[in-house]
């Protein structure tokens, strides 16, 4: 009997620990998420909406990695701005744009600016990064 529990034990292991490897694998690479800060009289100011977008976006990440530190991230997206807009009949309809860029050396490539508009802040931010993992795709990870 303390033999079938080892094997089960060593079976659960090598069953857990290689999914996890897979997902990782899955990753296009880490991502830096921050907003934009406006200046006055040297100070930076950063709007509370755009923060709440940070948040948002970072929930919802799906096929990066996030990541604490703009120096280890391969892509930065900066939250510009975030509105409500009047859209087809839609008081309420939310806007987030953002700009993504990719990491060249030590600096900050542009890549693209990326605007959605949906009915609400997490599903705008969604439709952000599923818009940026395309737009990576088809443009950086196809080039190497």
């Amino acid at each position: 009997m303390n033999v079938d529990s080892r094997a089960f034990g060593v079976c659960v292991c090598l069953t857990v620990f290689p999914g996890a490897t897979v997902q990782a694998a899955d990753k296009l690479g880490k991502i830096f998420i921050k907003a934009a800060s406006s200046d006055s009289g040297g100070q930076q100011f950063i709007d509370p909406g755009l923060e709440d977008t940070v948040k948002d976006m970072k929930r919802r990440a799906g096929a990066f990695v996030v990541v604490d530190d703009e120096a280890s991230a391969d892509f930065l997206i900066i939250i510009v701005s975030r509105d409500d807009t009047p859209v087809s009949g839609q008081p309420t309809a939310k806007r987030v744009t953002v700009n993504l860029s990719v990491r060249d050396g030590a600096s900050w490539k542009p890549g693209v600016k990326i605007s959605k508009v949906t009915t609400a802040w997490g599903l705008s931010s969604r439709h952000v990064i599923g818009d940026a993992k395309k737009w990576i795709e088809a443009n950086v990870k196809s080039k190497n």
